[in-house]
């Protein structure tokens, strides 16, 4: 059901709310289009609306309302901030670049509208000017520790560094702060720590951060794991030989597949350092072409798709190839690596039948102790727990070997540890397997400048290092807990 909006309607965002109250999510998600698509004097409901397309990771939309909010609120150093991210969110770099020069002009003495400046330069590849706006930010700030968090994650600090003072006094500068600052203070100094390879000085710091977050943050596992199982369940062997074929033909898509820090954003480095492929990161289109389908029960799949009916699948397959072309432009392939794919492999298989999957695989403990420390924030609660990292690896191994079985064409698999040992005969696999030319480019992935709004920002702009194999042994004492939960779920 499409749903039309009325230029003078007097309040949109109850629709909005009625509708997700409803739990009908695609037509929440075309109203906030249509929303956009009429942009009248709607004054703080622009923020409303943008929020509700976020909610439905509709990250494209929420940049439209975005940038309605702040034209009706030139004067909203908040409507500023959250235009910049969302921008950059939905892909837009060079246009949340321009826009975030344009408000340190127009707000040149706020400390957050430099930290957002900061954070989207430093996504951009931009470290130096990244670096200064970050530094002003704390200056205007003296309370503003994370913008020392991220300064501590792109530059390189040395024993001798004058900065090392400041870092190192942040944790007792926040105690008397929120936990936020807290948190902040101690992966700062951590991971400062970590870079001069101090590890019995930093691991105290990233436990303790770790531990703010998870008191801060509650979350349920069994939620997070639950997704995978029932992605699992519904899409059964029978179900999808049952729709086999119905989907879209397009061989543009590629999935990046893996659990974070296993190797995703190097495999999408490469790739989209070709000429014939865009880097769409985690765009979140799977999830908004997908709204029809509400989730991913056996219950939801059965009201969903008559027997038979292949045509709701096909559409939801050229939805998706329409969000992608609208965020990234009319390119030959365009990458996807969003963090939940393993739940939506039978989904992808059914609705892109001919999209290219690349499993990435890595030492469970590397990938697991480069997880506790990389503080995701709320994108992935599970990481700041050993038990539960071990937990979900050992889900997403199970559900990408039963994937493997039911779906084995059209899938890679990449190992961490042989790619960044031997660079070249894994990235002629790669192009091999999505049909590319050999270009240059890919052998030299770390030249090419692009958006990259992952933990492995400063990472892929390096030549391939072997440094992180076997990375957590610096901090073997302090990691038998880790371990043992490795050992009990037969990850190691």
């Amino acid at each position: 059901m499409s749903l039309s909006v009325d230029p003078q309607m007097d309040d949109p965002v109850a629709t909005i709310r009625a509708l997700y109250a409803e739990q009908r999510f695609a037509e929440t998600a075309a109203f906030i289009r249509s929303v956009n698509a009429h942009p009248a004097k709607r004054g703080d409901d622009w923020r409303l609306i943008a929020n509700a397309a976020m909610a439905l990771t509709d990250l494209y939309a929420a940049a439209q309302a975005a940038r309605c909010w702040v034209e009706e609120s030139p004067e909203s150093i908040e409507a500023h901030i959250f235009c910049a991210d969302q921008l950059a969110n939905s892909g837009a770099i060079a246009e949340a670049l321009q826009f975030s020069a344009a408000m340190c002009e127009k707000f040149p003495d706020s400390a957050h509208i430099s930290f957002t400046a900061g954070g989207i330069e430093a996504q951009a590849g931009l470290l130096k000017p990244a670096l200064a706006h970050l530094r002003k930010a704390w200056d205007l700030d003296g309370e503003f520790t994370g913008a020392w968090e991220r300064i501590a994650r792109i530059k390189r600090f040395q024993d001798a560094d004058r900065d090392l003072s400041i870092v190192y006094s942040l944790p007792q500068k926040a105690a008397s702060l929120g936990a936020n600052f807290q948190i902040s203070a101690h992966y700062a100094c951590a991971d400062v720590y970590d870079q001069l390879g101090y590890p019995h000085r930093a691991f105290p710091h990233y436990e303790q951060a770790a531990k703010l977050v998870k008191q801060t943050a509650p979350y349920d596992m069994d939620h997070q794991l639950s997704i995978i199982k029932n992605g699992m369940d519904a899409f059964d062997d029978d179900f999808l030989a049952g729709f086999k074929g119905v989907g879209d033909p397009s061989r543009q898509p590629i999935f990046i597949v893996g659990p974070p820090r296993s190797g995703t954003t190097l495999v999408e480095q490469v790739l989209a350092s070709h000429s014939r492929v865009a880097g769409g990161g985690e765009t979140s289109a799977l999830r908004v072409a997908s709204w029809p389908l509400k989730n991913f029960t056996p219950d939801a799949l059965a009201a969903f798709s008559p027997a038979g009916d292949g045509a709701p699948w096909r559409d939801m397959g050229q939805k998706y190839l329409s969000l992608t072309a609208e965020m990234f432009g009319d390119h030959p392939h365009i990458t996807n690596k969003d963090i939940g794919s393993i739940a939506s492999i039978g989904l992808i298989r059914l609705i892109l039948p001919n999209a290219r999957i690349i499993f990435c695989d890595r030492n469970p403990m590397d990938a697991g102790w480069s997880c506790y420390k990389a503080h995701f924030s709320g994108s992935i609660p599970w990481s700041f727990d050993f038990h539960d990292i071990a937990k979900y690896f050992a889900a997403f191994r199970f559900a990408r070997e039963e994937w493997r079985r039911r779906l084995p064409d059209n899938i890679l698999d990449v190992r961490y540890e042989e790619f960044v040992s031997d660079p070249k005969p894994q990235i002629d696999r790669l192009l091999n397997f999505c049909d590319l030319p050999v270009e240059q480019s890919c052998y030299d992935f770390h030249k090419t400048v692009r958006q990259i709004s992952t933990a492995s920002i400063t990472q892929v702009r390096r030549p391939a290092y072997t440094s992180s194999i076997d990375a957590w042994r610096k901090y073997e004492e302090f990691l038998k807990p880790l371990q043992d939960a490795m050992i009990r779920y037969a990850l190691i």
